[in-house]
């Protein structure tokens, strides 16, 4: 690491990245982007490896572009993952040795309370809105290479973690990190599992049951056993010959992207059959995962059908960039991402998300009984 020659990747960050990009100062972040550069050039070698690795994510993040980010470096984690629920960000999942954990909600990390973790989080996650914050902080925040960056753990190796039981009771663990190839999450202890939380190794499936057709579209992606037109056709044929089908929903609120272009046939067709495209009937469930290809999806959608649409604000902002691409710094090896092209999909620019007609709330009381607000606000025909 010593040999790296920062000061002449942080010039190829200077000249490239705006070269490259489609509009990099779009958001009037030129004189930001440049003074952070040359503090950063003066001050590197003073500063770790992380450190600097971080100050680069700040740097990237001043375009305001979530497509446009700092591949961060991912060695070690802690023993856990989690969420951020309405009522707090909550350990979902652990490991062998550390069950007593599961479902406890997190108080602080290394000393630092949740909101703090937010604040350093959102410096170096670009984003468009508080959203794709929200929909990125499960990564982050369990990544010690990250949380060692930004200064909230002091070691990357571990880390005290301070939880407040299910109970109420709050007691701190000081945890190791490990290789993320090490970590082996225990299987799921909930019963009843919502139909959304089912079969998370698939990029899509469906289920019919008492009238309602649900459609699961986690990602804009084939899968090896079969293909998006595979799925699509098998339920152009179910729709057309199932006439006991009183709603359709359509779920992409787990769906971070892809290829837009794979399910837009089955969506051109659900547009033109006009027994299947009416409000009351399609639904379209979003929320802050939401993002690239899945929200040009769901604003075909919204532009072309009476769907009603139930969840949270898209963490995609309607108007943005896309179409990826990759610049590799020459001495350092780190790797920018960096959009190519604009989506302008409405005219208010201003506008942050897709907001949906019916908002429900991600709350973790829902989450540990195995209730499905969004699913549930459908049923209801609220």
């Amino acid at each position: 690491m010593s040999r790296i020659n920062w000061h002449s990747d942080l010039e190829q960050v200077r000249k490239e990245l705006p070269r490259l990009h489609p509009d990099f100062f779009s958001a009037k972040n030129e004189a930001e982007f440049h003074a952070r550069l040359d503090q950063l050039q003066n001050n590197a070698e003073n500063m770790d490896t992380y450190s600097i690795v971080m100050e680069i994510a700040r740097i990237v993040g001043t375009a305001k572009d979530a497509h446009t980010a700092v591949m961060l470096p991912q060695n070690y984690r802690l023993p856990f993952d989690c969420y951020p629920f309405a009522e707090g960000l909550y350990i979902t999942a652990t490991d062998s040795d550390h069950k007593e954990l599961l479902h406890s909600r997190i108080e602080s990390i290394g000393g630092h309370e949740t909101a703090t973790i937010l604040a350093r989080m959102s410096e170096i996650i670009p984003h468009e809105n508080r959203q794709f914050v929200l929909s990125s902080l499960p990564s982050f925040v369990i990544c010690a290479d990250i949380l060692y960056g930004v200064g909230l753990i002091t070691s990357p190796e571990e880390t005290v973690v301070t939880v407040a039981s299910k109970q109420g009771k709050i007691f701190e663990r000081t945890i190791k990190t490990l290789p993320y190839d090490d970590y082996q999450a225990l299987p799921d202890p909930s019963h009843n599992m919502p139909l959304y939380r089912q079969h998370r190794d698939k990029y899509y499936w469906s289920s019919f049951d008492n009238g309602l057709l649900y459609i699961n579209y986690s990602k804009c992606k084939n899968m090896e056993d079969i293909a998006v037109g595979g799925f699509a056709e098998s339920l152009r044929a179910e729709l057309s010959a199932n006439k006991g089908i009183r709603k359709i929903v359509i779920d992409l609120r787990h769906n971070r992207g892809g290829n837009s272009e794979l399910f837009r046939p089955f969506l051109a067709w659900l547009c033109r059959e006009e027994s299947l495209n009416q409000r009351g009937k399609l639904f379209v469930l979003v929320g802050r995962d939401t993002f690239s290809s899945a929200a040009l999806n769901a604003y075909y959608l919204k532009f072309n059908t009476k769907a009603l649409f139930v969840g949270e604000p898209t963490g995609a902002k309607p108007n943005h960039f896309g179409e990826v691409q990759y610049l590799e710094l020459e001495s350092s090896g780190l790797l920018i991402r960096y959009s190519t092209k604009y989506y302008e999909l409405i005219e208010d620019d201003a506008q942050q998300s897709l907001v949906p007609d019916i908002e429900c709330e991600v709350s973790f009381k829902d989450y540990s009984q195995g209730i499905d607000s969004f699913l549930a606000a459908v049923v209801a025909g609220k």
